[in-house]
């Protein structure tokens, strides 16, 4: 299949410079679709993949990373209907020379990058007390290492081409604490702690970065689940509330998913994306309260947060603090 010009990076010769007038002015006045080049980091996944189908069913073309076990599947589900717009890529996020074979084999195809999602979700759920230190170091390669080995392998490219994309599904779980998922909590707010500071730092070259956060369903009951050992002392707890509650949900992934795809695709590629973007009505309402709150404890401790304001130090104090 022929690519367009943007992605072949073609320069035309001065023969295909010269247009019509006329025609130029009704090209003008229609909004001309260009194809991007997607970068998804899990289509094994219910998100991953129903984002795919959306992305492609838009025209786009995709790279859908996947696990070993899942390609056929997604070959199966892709190939015969995309066509040579969809390359499937075996790769594990956790593994950074995987993540660089994989983006070398989609610059091969197509020479370029628009968009990267990063959505490579796992739950390990349990107080942080019951969580072994094994499922500790999965949960933040899962959700924070994998994310980081993705982006610091694109970054070239994008920063090269002086322009892309970078979206982080994180979840609402990366606005507030929750109960029973405190490990997926501080990943995600390591990630999006991450995700910020990277804005700042690729914005001189055009890369734009959107941290997406689904409701706590779309996160968590649409993924892999891993429960830890429950201990005796926390069973009458709003833990393990939250630890029965996730054990025994039986909702359509697809449903789950629907609203973060929609949130996606609206965002991904524009001239001006938001640094956030809240997925859901149930994540909307958490995060309008979790902004309520710390505004209400800021003005509640205004007097002692200014108190804390240092002096500055006397002549005496200096040589006092270094021992002089």
């Amino acid at each position: 299949m022929p690519l367009p010009a943007k992605i072949k990076n073609e320069t035309p010769t001065p023969a295909q410079s010269t247009v019509d007038v006329e025609s130029a002015s009704i090209a003008c006045s229609v909004n001309l679709f260009v194809p991007q080049v997607w970068l998804i980091t899990d289509c094994s996944s219910a998100l991953g993949r129903e984002l795919a189908i959306k992305t492609l069913l838009k025209g786009h073309y995709v790279a859908a990373a996947c696990k070993v076990e899942t390609m056929s599947s997604l070959i199966e589900l892709l190939k015969p209907k995309f066509g040579d717009r969809v390359l499937l890529l075996e790769m594990d996020p956790r593994n950074k020379p995987l993540c660089q074979s994989s983006l070398a084999r989609l610059l091969m195809r197509w020479n370029r990058l628009d968009i990267v999602v990063n959505c490579s979700l796992k739950s390990i759920v349990g107080t942080i007390e019951e969580a072994s230190e094994w499922q500790i170091r999965e949960q933040y390669e899962s959700s924070f290492y994998g994310p980081v080995n993705v982006i610091t392998s694109v970054l070239p490219v994008l920063r090269k081409q002086k322009s892309g994309h970078i979206l982080c599904v994180t979840g609402i779980t990366g606005h507030t604490g929750t109960p029973s998922l405190g490990l997926l909590t501080s990943a995600a707010h390591a990630l999006e702690g991450y995700a910020e500071a990277l804005a700042f730092e690729v914005a001189p070259y055009n890369v734009k970065v959107t941290v997406v956060q689904p409701s706590l369903e779309a996160v968590v009951l649409a993924n892999p689940i891993i429960f830890a050992f429950q201990q005796e002392h926390y069973k009458n707890t709003v833990s393990a509330t939250v630890r029965s509650l996730l054990s025994c949900q039986e909702l359509s992934p697809e449903l789950l998913v629907r609203n973060v795809v929609f949130a996606i695709l609206s965002v991904a590629g524009i001239d001006n994306p938001p640094g956030r973007i809240v997925a859901g009505a149930d994540a909307i309402v958490q995060t309008k309260d979790k902004l309520r709150t710390v505004s209400e404890e800021l003005e509640d401790m205004l007097e002692v947060s200014y108190a804390a304001d240092a002096e500055p130090l006397t002549e005496q104090q200096r040589r006092w603090l270094s021992g002089v």
